[in-house]
């Protein structure tokens, strides 16, 4: 099991390596302040990892918006193109847990090669959509390959969540290594969409998936290339980690019905942020605002990661409380555009720990040689739960108005927090 600082020691084994403590090179002492990510990236090995994982968020901020303009250029219906988008989230969300199960089960060294043929194998499909599919195409064909694009689209942030916790020997340094991952999936994720409509204006809608299929493939070369840690043998536990020996145990199951809760929240908000400014009579504001909450995100899960000193079960509830006030704040804030965009930088903000406290407690609750399924089941709950939250906020948005959305998203919020305090001994 993951031991604390409070244990007496800032350092503990790599899983699997028979060395003994190896500590951080540029502290020990891990201070919590900004300097913790000077230290966690001059560790060996953790440059590129992360690295991939920025080019694979880039990949999926794009496609979201690339494959549905390119599904309504190929098809002329919106329709069908909503559904090419929809089939892509389905694949993705079916692909992580079977990539992580697979990546589990072999070595390190040949687990590391799975994003990397997934992503040959995404660029190749993204080539065809975005190449070779002509214009009056029947409908059902960008679907499927929208879905096996999904499907293959590399797991590089999963696999990169696992590296870090073998890269990363000081226990007291992983809480900033994991909010840099996050830090940089949301950054990649925030450059997605300027660049796609970058490229429609240059070069159309077939060049912006043609690019994000190339940054999905580099995502994947990226990790497969990247230097390892020392690895367990596939199906064995590693020394010194978490008794669970299943990705589907209580504590996981806590985490995961907590993302898809929280999954359900994020796509109330989603659909509410631009229909506020729908009502108040400036649609192209809905973008901006988003963008707004999108950095609130980023920064904080970086400030967290600075100071945070360590993954506790009751850390959970508290920050879901805190991200349901929040959100009970851009609700009460919807009838001004400048308040409800402040509101919203503060929801970004409070909505950072809870992902960065359900990662990290990870490493509490299950065992290494399940982890990289497990972190793959947490973010396909997520994306299950937020394809629920935009399905069903349109029609609450239609029938009670969008500030309603904010409030709903609330309530989930608060019932994920009371969910994770009622099973806070499952969690460590």
């Amino acid at each position: 099991m993951l031991q604390h600082p409070s244990s007496g020691s800032t350092s503990d084994p790599v899983p699997g390596s028979t060395s003994g403590p190896v500590s951080d090179p540029a502290s020990d002492l891990a201070p919590r302040s900004f300097a913790r990510y000077r230290s966690v990236l001059r560790v060996p090995g953790v440059a590129g990892p992360l690295a991939s994982v920025l080019a694979g968020a880039a990949a999926i901020g794009m496609l979201d918006l690339a494959l549905l303009f390119l599904g309504r250029h190929l098809t002329g219906s919106l329709a069908v193109a909503g559904a090419v988008t929809g089939a892509f989230g389905v694949g993705n969300a079916l692909g992580l847990p079977a990539q992580g199960r697979l990546m589990d089960r072999l070595t390190p060294t040949r687990a590391k090669l799975v994003p990397g043929v997934a992503g040959a194998v995404c660029g190749l499909l993204l080539l065809l959509v975005g190449a070779a599919l002509p214009t009056g195409v029947p409908a059902w064909l960008p679907v499927v390959l929208a879905l096996l694009a999904g499907f293959s689209l590399p797991a590089t942030t999963a696999g990169t969540r696992v590296l870090l916790r073998e890269l990363v020997a000081d226990p007291a340094l992983r809480p900033a290594a994991y909010a840099l991952l996050g830090a940089l999936f949301q950054l990649g994720f925030l450059l997605g969409p300027a660049l796609v409509s970058g490229l429609w204006v240059v070069a159309g809608p077939r060049a912006a998936v043609l690019v994000s299929g190339l940054l999905a493939t580099g995502s994947g070369l990226l990790f497969a290339t990247a230097g390892s840690a020392h690895g367990h043998p596939p199906g064995e536990a590693a020394p010194n980690e978490a008794p669970a020996s299943r990705p589907g145990g209580r504590g996981v199951r806590t985490l995961a019905v907590g993302s898809l809760v929280g999954g359900l929240a994020a796509g109330l908000i989603g659909v509410g942020v631009p229909a506020v400014a729908l009502e108040a009579g400036a649609p192209a504001w809905g973008g901006v605002l988003l963008s707004v909450s999108a950095v609130g995100t980023l920064a904080g899960g970086v400030a967290f990661g600075a100071l945070w000193p360590a993954p506790r079960g009751r850390d959970l509830p508290t920050s879901l409380v805190a991200a349901a006030c929040a959100a009970l704040l851009a609700a009460a804030c919807a009838g001004s555009l400048p308040a409800f965009g402040v509101a919203l930088f503060v929801s970004g903000v409070c909505a950072a720990p809870v992902g960065l406290i359900g990662s990290a407690l990870l490493d509490v609750v299950v065992a290494r040689h399940v982890l990289t399924q497990a972190y793959a089941l947490l973010i396909c709950a997520q994306l299950l739960g937020a394809a629920a939250g935009y399905a069903a906020g349109g029609a609450l948005a239609g029938a009670a108005g969008p500030a309603v959305l904010f409030g709903y998203a609330a309530a989930a919020l608060a019932a994920a927090a009371g969910w994770a305090l009622a099973r806070r001994r499952t969690l460590g």
